[in-house]
């Protein structure tokens, strides 16, 4: 999962980027908007298997560390979603510039922030 959390932190990395040049950033906000609904999904998908897999094989469900997790990461796409919406309106985007270099983005655990910038949240670590 860590390995998986790297890349698509360094992808939408790179997308923040992207986000602040006027008109190319529709595409980028169409992508990030596609991405955070897949994150959505996923993060639905994985609390069902790992409850799954739990009730299966130990007969109990840890249901609200699984479902913690589930809500972060869905937390995670809605904030993609959001900023995909407002990167795809030129000149609009131009608000995600004063975003990034204040509040930064949500971020992955592992995530470091840099200094003077206030992350919207940080995912917590889970066991």
């Amino acid at each position: 999962m860590k390995l998986i959390e790297n890349y698509v932190a360094r992808s939408e990395q790179l997308l923040n980027h992207v986000d602040w040049i006027p008109y190319v950033a529709s595409i980028s906000g169409m992508v990030r908007v596609l991405a955070g609904g897949v994150e959505i999904a996923a993060a639905l998908a994985f609390v069902y298997l790992k409850l799954a897999y739990n009730l299966v094989n130990y007969g109990r469900a840890q249901f609200a560390h699984t479902l913690k997790q589930g809500y972060t990461y869905s937390l995670h796409g809605v904030a993609n979603i959001i900023r995909g919406a407002i990167a795809i309106h030129p000149w609009w985007n131009l608000i995600l510039i004063a975003h990034d270099w204040r509040l930064g983005r949500y971020n992955y655990p592992q995530e470091t922030v840099p200094s003077g910038v206030y992350p919207l949240a940080t995912a917590h670590k889970f066991a």
